[in-house]
């Protein structure tokens, strides 16, 4: 459980920084992420995603691949 920024977005995937997760660690097995995005704009929209790369830069930053995406409706 946790919460991130979405640095950057696409049809089939999204850049995550400024990760804050209750444990800090990630799982040293294969997982995937339950997104659910917050912003006004796209509030109810939410993903299952896959981690596909990992970055440090000026913080860590997590890429992830769409699996699965759905919409509340309003």
């Amino acid at each position: 459980t946790g919460s991130a920024i979405i640095r950057n977005i696409s049809l089939k995937g999204a850049l995550l920084g400024k990760i804050l997760l209750k444990k800090k660690a990630l799982p040293l097995e294969r997982f995937t992420l339950h997104l659910q995005i917050a912003g006004h704009h796209y509030k109810g929209i939410g993903a299952v995603c896959a981690p596909v790369r990992f970055g440090t830069g000026k913080e860590f930053e997590l890429a992830v691949r769409f699996e699965h995406m759905w919409a509340e409706e309003a």
